[in-house]
């Protein structure tokens, strides 16, 4: 009540953001005890002892020189774990030999793929257990056929690795030192990497396989040197001065000499001594390992204040600070938990399928924010849902429509007029088997309003259709049916098969006579294959694959083969639908595959 009553002409204090608040609660509780503190501690502050001081820093870099130094014996043991392994060896020299022709056959295209895919279990498994690091794990052979664990496109990636293209080198390792990053994808994340280079040759030393590169981000490197404090640096440098890390990022790849008041050697194994640089007096620590040193810089001044700053009326000063720590944060608490407690409950309480218009609120900060955007995302849900709900009611409308008008009134005039014709020549016969076939065609499609029926029913429209088919063309085929009996009660679509057959009829018998389709259908590990085949004139490749997506649409339902494959997608998801295969001269196969479950029916009355 106190702040509001203060502020209330100036500002108002609901209207800053959370930032605002924290900043003024950071500035309340930190500057003043700081203040305060510092000018007791001027007082009081006394001599640090160096020894001690070099000390702590020397175990400290001893443990990050271990950790360092694992790191690199890591990399050594790999490099010469790969020169001695007969698995590398042999998929190198198999990439050479089997270099891929312009133009690679199915089985020279597997063997690239297995052989890729050998390498890459090789480098993970050495990425992931062995280096327990971010690494960048390089196999090239001698023909510049490159595997690695990163994605090598770009620019400078091709242009390093040119240079390893026919190349011969020693035996031994080399260690390249750091080298700016040659993964493109990094190259501004991780500008640097330290380089250990192989080349993998037989146990005589006289065949060389290919050369084998392992590099490290310069950050996994500084990450380990365990630096808190701003005024600290670290740095690892090699045999020869070259810094290959630092935590002062613009120190890299520099002689360590060139550095400011660095320009003695460090001829010891470890060590430290101040160097007074001007008016800030720094101390200096050292720690060497195989080629490698790291080197700690400390500013001695600072590392006395932070000693001095724990003296004299430091309990005093952080109990009167902690009086006005709680104070101040209840008030500021209180006034951020209220509104946030509101709009939990709000959220909680919030029903998407009533809708109710809630007043937005005044506050202009990050709070009012959400509660604004909260209610407009509320109010959105609930204009969704209603669309979505009247785009499922039209959508299933015009679904009911299509299933109620499906035969096509082109195919029910000729069949009328074939009637017709067969009665005036007294082909009574003729005549009721045409006229049974059509009713039967009428009762399925049209009286019968179910929008799925079993695969039983639908091979019976298929024999009705076949009949009508044969007599107004007065053509010669055969239907042949093999349909497993446990997949004859299951449930599908209606006319799923019809503009199948209808396709082969016209289509795949064009100047062939005694034509054979074979209808099968049985269950395969948990779902239905029912498979159209004839022996017609068959099609090409391409077209096989086309014409899944063709208009052509059947004379019977108006429905092609798209839509068989769009209205299968439509019930039981995209993993499911129409495979084509056809040869010239031999026949076409179309293949449809549904799920092997309980009726669309039973699902939908078991979900409701």
């Amino acid at each position: 009540m106190y702040m509001r009553k203060t502020v209330k002409n100036k500002w108002h204090f609901n209207n800053l953001s959370i930032f605002s608040k924290l900043i003024i609660l950071f500035l309340i509780i930190i500057l003043m005890p700081l203040t305060v503190m510092f000018f007791q501690s001027q007082r009081t502050v006394n001599n640090v002892v160096v020894e001690q001081l070099s000390r702590n820093s020397l175990n400290s870099l001893q443990l990050v020189g271990n950790s360092v130094d694992g790191l690199f014996k890591r990399m050594d043991s790999i490099a010469m774990y790969i020169n001695e392994d007969k698995a590398v060896k042999e998929l190198l020299e198999q990439e050479v030999d089997n270099a891929a022709p312009a133009k690679p056959s199915g089985a020279q295209h597997l063997e690239k793929l297995t052989r890729i895919n050998m390498f890459n279990n090789i480098i993970d498994n050495l990425a992931f257990n062995m280096v327990e690091t971010k690494s960048y794990i390089t196999f090239i052979t001698k023909d510049g056929t490159r595997f690695s664990n990163w994605n090598y496109e770009g620019q400078r990636s091709l242009t390093y690795f040119d240079a390893y293209l026919g190349i011969s080198g020693s035996t031994n390792l080399h260690w390249k030192g750091i080298e700016a990053n040659y993964v493109d994808r990094d190259k501004d994340i991780t500008p640097y990497v330290i380089t250990l280079e192989k080349f993998i040759f037989d146990p005589t030393g006289q065949k060389q396989y290919g050369t084998v590169l392992i590099s490290i981000p310069e950050d996994e490197i500084s990450k380990l040197m365990g630096v808190q404090d701003s005024q600290q640096q670290r740095i690892l440098f090699d045999k020869n001065g070259i810094i290959v890390s630092s935590t002062e990022k613009n120190w890299l790849n520099q002689i360590v000499t060139d550095i400011s008041g660095l320009e003695s050697p460090f001829s010891t194994k470890e060590g430290s001594r101040l160097l007074n640089n001007g008016d800030e007096e720094k101390l200096l620590t050292w720690y060497r390992f195989g080629n490698w040193t790291l080197l700690d810089i400390s500013t001695y001044s600072s590392m006395n204040e932070a000693i001095g700053r724990a003296q004299n009326s430091l309990l005093l000063t952080c109990l009167i600070f902690g009086v006005i720590f709680i104070l101040f944060s209840s008030i500021i608490a209180r006034n951020l938990s209220n509104p946030i407690k509101k709009l939990t409950n709000s959220m909680l309480n919030a029903d998407p399928e009533q809708f109710t218009e809630d007043a937005k609120t005044t506050r202009k900060d990050e709070i009012g924010i959400l509660e604004n955007s909260f209610i407009t995302m509320k109010m959105n849900i609930w204009q969704l849902m209603q669309e979505n709900q009247e785009k499922e009611q039209r959508k299933r409308e015009d679904e009911l429509k299509l299933l109620q008008a499906q035969i096509s009134p082109h195919f029910l005039f000729n069949t009328l007029n074939t009637i017709r014709w067969a009665a005036i020549n007294n082909n009574t016969q003729k005549v009721a088997d045409m006229v049974f076939a059509l009713l039967n065609l009428l009762r399925m499609t049209i009286v019968k309003g179910d929008e799925l029926i079993t695969i039983d029913e639908e091979l019976e429209t298929l024999k009705n259709y076949a009949a009508i088919f044969q007599m107004r063309h007065s053509v010669t085929f055969e239907l042949i049916y093999q349909v497993e009996e446990k997949v004859r009660q299951y449930q599908i679509p209606k006319l799923l098969l019809q503009p199948l057959v209808e396709n082969a009829l016209i289509h795949g018998f064009e100047g062939i006579e005694n034509g054979i389709i074979h209808i099968d259908g049985r269950c395969i590990d948990g779902h239905i294959l029912l498979s159209v085949k004839d022996n017609g004139i068959g099609m090409e490749l391409n077209e096989a694959v086309n014409s899944k997506h063709n208009t052509r649409k059947s004379k019977f339902s108006g429905m092609g083969i798209n839509n068989v494959d769009e209205r299968i997608k439509l019930y039981y998801g995209d993993d499911y639908g129409l495979v084509i295969q056809s040869t010239v001269g031999k026949g076409t196969l179309i293949e449809v595959w549904l799920p092997e479950t309980m009726s669309l029916k039973e699902e939908k009355n078991s979900d409701d």
